[in-house]
């Protein structure tokens, strides 16, 4: 899990960057930062809200930072959800990470709880090429074209 910076280590951010960029000094309001702050760091916290943590992970899948996402997402998994669309993220992050063989794992999991769900299907196509997989890929292809 990501480490979270405290209030200080931002301001000291954002001095840096307003001298490489421009900008004014200064803070109108710290006690916002540290409800941001804070904000992301109950994300870590076992208790913390299955909606807050899949949007948290929508924003760093954004940025890149595809490992923290299902980093973020896999206590929702071990909690036993039952949304195939969990499981499909999660299989789509991994294969973004140059992960197939994970990838197709979550894939397959969620296709078992959705199995007509053609966005996964086709992940998991997508999955087995790059595992290099044909004949699975192939039967996933048939079972894709089946469906219409």
């Amino acid at each position: 899990m990501p480490r979270f910076l405290t209030p200080e280590a931002v301001l000291v951010i954002h001095y840096d960057q307003i001298n490489t960029f421009g900008g004014s000094h200064g803070l109108r309001d710290r006690g916002l930062l540290s409800d941001a702050i804070a904000y992301f760091a109950q994300l870590r916290e076992p208790g913390a809200s299955a909606r807050s943590r899949y949007e948290i992970g929508v924003i760093w899948r954004m940025q890149g930072r595809i490992d923290e996402a299902i980093g973020l997402y896999a206590p929702l998994l071990e909690e036993g959800s039952g949304r195939s669309g969990l499981h499909t993220r999660v299989g789509s992050l991994e294969l973004q990470a140059g992960r197939p063989r994970e990838a197709a794992g979550f894939l397959e999991r969620g296709l078992a709880l959705e199995p007509d769900d053609q966005a996964a299907l086709l992940l998991l196509i997508q999955a087995y090429d790059q595992a290099d997989e044909l004949a699975a890929a192939r039967k996933v292809c048939d079972r894709l074209i089946a469906l219409d």
